[in-house]
């Protein structure tokens, strides 16, 4: 079963009310668009909650986020798990022209993320999804002139490589014996 895109996330089943860090479903959808379906700069943010400030201020009533940081700050307190953000800076390495330069070739970029193996292995090891998931490598080809159809993750070679070395190693050093069953 696949989630339809913009899905939100499970909320508490004694509270469906309860969005935390998130005030509301209103709050986190706004996060959720501006942040990551739009991947909208921190002034046009301020700008665009600018906009809607001025049109609630007749009726006195609260915008989602006052600023870009309070957007930032609850987007932050997200939990993901425990698993750690790291960051590294990146930039162009090659040559740069003597004159005029594009100005992304001068930038730093700070790139932050998740380790995704260990983000896959809290996904896979929470409860909620134990019947959702179909953790079953698989390679699909197309029957005219088989070419490989790759559809989600489990259908990649990354997927298919694990798979297929953890069965080497159970089938050759045993460890089917030892109580591992795959």
């Amino acid at each position: 079963m696949f989630l339809a895109p913009g899905t939100p996330p499970l909320v508490n089943a004694n509270n469906p009310h309860d969005w935390h860090p998130y005030e509301s479903q209103l709050q986190f959808e706004m996060a959720e668009f501006l942040f990551s379906w739009c991947q909208m700069s921190a002034p046009k943010i301020g700008a665009l909650l600018d906009l809607w400030a001025s049109s609630l201020y007749l009726h006195q009533a609260q915008l989602p986020f006052s600023n870009h940081c309070h957007l930032y700050q609850t987007i932050n307190a997200t939990t993901a798990g425990d698993v750690k953000w790291q960051g590294f800076s990146a930039g162009y390495t090659g040559e740069i022209p003597t004159i005029n330069p594009p100005l992304w070739m001068l930038k730093k970029y700070n790139v932050w993320f998740r380790d995704p193996c260990q983000v896959a292995h809290q996904i896979i090891g929470n409860p909620s999804f134990s019947n959702e998931i179909d953790l079953q490598p698989f390679e699909e080809y197309l029957t005219e002139d088989q070419t490989r159809q790759y559809k989600d993750f489990m259908s990649g070679e990354w997927a298919w490589e694990q798979a297929v070395c953890c069965f080497f190693v159970v089938s050759h050093i045993g460890l089917t014996d030892s109580g591992y069953h795959f």
